[in-house]
């Protein structure tokens, strides 16, 4: 026993061999061997449903089959089988009876202790012998018996996905479908549909479900849907034929919405634990009401096996899984987010040095205060299908669970299994205290303080993103609304107004009307601005846009220049009225960018790739001055192209062959946008005689422009082929020469010195060529 954690598991028993040679085993989403407990029995038993083959019971004491069920070699199971003894007709002695409902009763006395004949076996079947296509996956087998067990077969109406035993009387059977309903199998197989109160609202396909206790003739339910919704259903099984249900609550586990889980397990205790499609493991504790864990806390395993193996633990204290690793280790973990931690492990690479071998199932199959035994299928690959072996583990537990004093001395065990986010100094600040640190220091109109605040924080989690190998979003965008809401609203506040706390509200902006307002509280636009160098803002984070609404209304040059840039969702009528309100703004000095233009923001514009069609509409609510200004604008760039293009071919000749350069934006983006003015605004343009003369000037550049592009690729193909002869001529004058020297290297022919000293001369003298041809600005004169 580990003498730091008081936790062990023990040395694997082999409990059976089942070959794997059936075809359709290779091929199943289940396990080539599934495993459970039998419920109810007085000694550890556990039941096996094997592929092809049947369905096994073993007593765990003597490791030894007691009873089987064969079926056909194309049998598919579709589900784990279960098992369980039924329950005393009395109830022990100090116990007060419960009232069994009229339609529970059982007919037959049953003796508390009746033996192993009056068991019961069920299991959902996929396909089969006689099972139609329409009928797949609908089957439940059931045996009574021990010894010549008749098999009862029952058809239902959807395809089975789990099925659970209730501790009802001899034959209660909980049947959960792949769409998330369930039915009920009552003693005489009559099917008792469950009815929902509620619409269920199961978030992709579904990944695991679970029962826990029952408790006065009802059963909880658990249900973990594959995008990361765990929905809690009540059933109560004292009323009519149908079981009524009801919904109780639903919460999603926030990191998994941005990406699905890969499996789920849910323990008798409810609570579940997960696994994401980037191997991190994620733990719901019992009676959550919210999943607070965010991305980067969670932690993963190094060696995650291709088929995700977890289980929950049932155990008081911090919660526990069992889980397996691809080189074949059985890992008893602690899971929660704060304190991850590897307690034991067992190698059954000991037992198994093939690398062909894997973990294929993990199953409880008997549980004592302070022990459990595990039962796992170690499968076997080779050309002939393989082989499974069931294996038996006991893991001993403290009877008080796991406390954080049994972590001591786990943590170099932790590190070689598990990755653990690093815990930086000051970044385990959630969204709640990071914006009520921003809000407390704004109401004070600390500015300063609140913006070196955000930095501290913002650095800290760079810090724990990279640490933790960039899994993942850095930071959400649910927080990074929060931030920019507290931001924006604090802003809108003006000297005489009272600011509220924005802590518990998620914040909205009005729609229309204040958003156009100079802001007048305080402002820290250097958080804003921390969050658009990182690409994390969206202008949706606010109601009307945080361009439209938040940087224009504070005249914040700085971000909106970034915003324009790096901000891809932002509509087209913000970026005009960007350019209507930098027409006055800029011309009166406000920029608080030094030599920061409207010529400057107009060419953040024009460079951004095609704008969407509605920015053509959204010129039509630009003034008349701000058309002129754009007017002149591309006016000035269109002539920089012009003249420059003109020129370019003097370089051919000249000592200087560096590229023409220019400020201006691409001239197809000129193009673009020039006709876009014009398409809008042709008319008031002509109708004001100052915009007739620019708009002569655009059409002699325009012109020129397009007579010039035509000359330039009417001579690239000439050019092309004029380099390629030089290229040749260079190589063959090298290699003539090389070979009239004599041999530098002992043993060189003169051909291979040819080629080393041609390599050399193309250096020199083809590359020169290239240059003073000037092939690259002919490429570059083409748009």
């Amino acid at each position: 026993m580990d003498r730091a954690t008081m936790t062990s598991i023990s040395s694997p028993t082999s409990l059976a061999t089942f070959s794997n040679a059936q075809a359709s085993s290779s091929k199943l989403h289940q396990s080539h061997v599934m495993l459970s407990a039998v419920h109810g029995a007085a000694t550890p038993f556990a039941v096996a449903a094997v592929q092809g083959d049947g369905v096994w019971t073993y007593d765990l004491n003597t490791l030894r089959p007691t009873a089987s069920y064969t079926v056909q070699p194309s049998t598919i199971f579709v589900t784990r089988p279960i098992s369980f003894m039924p329950p005393p007709r009395h109830p022990p002695k100090g116990k007060a009876k419960a009232k069994a409902p009229v339609q529970d009763a059982v007919d037959d006395p049953m003796d508390a202790d009746s033996g192993p004949t009056s068991r019961t076996t069920v299991i959902g079947i996929g396909k089969g012998d006689k099972i139609k296509r329409s009928e797949e996956g609908r089957f439940l087998w059931m045996w009574r018996k021990e010894d010549d067990a008749e098999k009862e077969v029952l058809l239902l109406d959807k395809p089975l996905y789990d099925i659970h035993h209730i501790p009802l009387h001899r034959a209660a059977v909980l049947c959960v479908h792949i769409d998330g309903s369930m039915t009920v199998v009552d003693a005489n197989l009559q099917i008792r549909p469950v009815v929902l109160s509620s619409l269920l609202n199961l978030k992709g396909s579904l990944l695991a479900a679970g029962t826990l206790d029952l408790v006065d003739y009802t059963v909880s339910v658990i249900l973990v849907g594959s995008k990361g919704s765990v929905s809690y259903i009540k059933l109560e099984l004292s009323g009519g034929r149908d079981v009524r249900a009801t919904l109780m609550k639903e919460i999603s586990i926030g990191y998994a919405l941005k990406q699905d889980l890969k499996s789920a397990s849910v323990d008798s205790n409810g609570a579940v634990v997960a696994i994401g499609h980037d191997d991190s493991i994620i733990s719901i504790p019992p009676n959550a009401v919210s999943q607070p864990e965010s991305p980067y806390e969670l932690p993963s395993l190094l060696q995650p096996p291709q088929t995700p193996m977890a289980i929950c633990v049932p155990t008081p204290g911090l919660p526990l899984a069992l889980l397996a690793d691809t080189s074949c280790n059985v890992l008893l973990a602690s899971i929660s987010s704060s304190l991850p931690a590897v307690l034991s492990v067992f190698h059954l690479s000991d037992i198994s040095p093939t690398t062909t071998a894997c973990v294929s199932h993990l199953a409880i199959l008997a549980s004592n205060p302070g022990s459990f035994t595990l039962g796992l299928v170690l499968t076997h690959r080779d050309n002939d299908g393989g082989r499974s072996v069931v294996y038996t583990l006991d893991v001993s537990i403290s009877d008080s669970g796991i406390g954080i004093n049994s972590l001591l001395g786990s943590q170099v065990q932790t590190q070689k299994y598990l990755s653990v986010p690093v815990r930086v100094t000051g970044s385990k600040v959630d969204s709640k205290e990071i914006t009520s640190l921003l809000e407390e220091a704004l109401q004070r109109r600390a500015v300063d303080e609140a913006e070196e605040r955000f930095r501290v924080w913002m650095s800290a989690k760079e810090d724990e993103h990279k640490a933790n190998g960039s899994k993942g979003p850095m930071l959400t965008d649910d927080l990074v609304q929060r931030i920019v809401s507290t931001i924006i609203t604090l802003a809108r506040k003006g000297d005489d107004e009272a600011m509220p706390s924005t802590e518990d509200t998620v914040i909205e902006a009005p729609e229309s009307g204040p958003a156009e307002k100079p802001l007048s509280g305080p402002y820290a636009g250097a958080v804003l601005g921390a969050l658009l160098d990182r690409g994390l803002l969206k202008d949706e984070f606010w109601s009307g846009g945080v361009l439209q609404a938040g940087l224009l209304p504070a005249s914040d040059w700085v971000n909106i220049r970034k915003a324009i840039g790096t901000v891809p969702d932002i509509p087209s009528s913000a970026i005009v009225n960007a350019l209507e309100r930098a027409q006055t703004s800029l011309s009166g000095g406000e920029s608080n960018i030094d030599d920061f233009t409207f010529e400057s923001l107009l060419r953040e514009v024009v460079s951004l790739p095609p704008p969407a069609p509605g920015y053509r509409t959204a010129l039509f609510s630009l003034s008349l001055e701000t058309c002129m200004r754009l007017l002149d604008a591309y006016v000035n760039w269109l002539t920089v192209h012009v003249e420059s293009m003109s020129s370019a071919l003097d370089a051919w000749i000249a000592d200087d062959t560096s590229a023409p350069s220019s400020s201006a934006p691409p001239v197809e983006a000129l193009i673009l946008h020039s006709n876009l003015l014009l398409d809008a605004r042709l008319q008031t343009l002509l109708s004001h005689p100052p915009a007739w003369d620019l708009l002569e000037k655009m059409q002699v550049c325009l012109s020129s422009l397009m007579e010039m592009q035509d000359v330039y690729r009417k001579i690239h193909a000439p050019i092309e082929a004029v380099l390629t002869l030089a290229r040749r001529e260079a190589q063959s004058k090298a290699e003539e020469q090389a070979k009239r020297l004599p041999p530098t290297i002992p043993g060189q022919t003169g051909h291979a010195k040819g080629q080393q000293f041609g390599k050399q001369n193309r250096k020199l003298k083809v590359g020169m060529s290239d240059e003073v041809i000037g092939k690259w600005r002919v490429e570059d004169l083409i748009f």
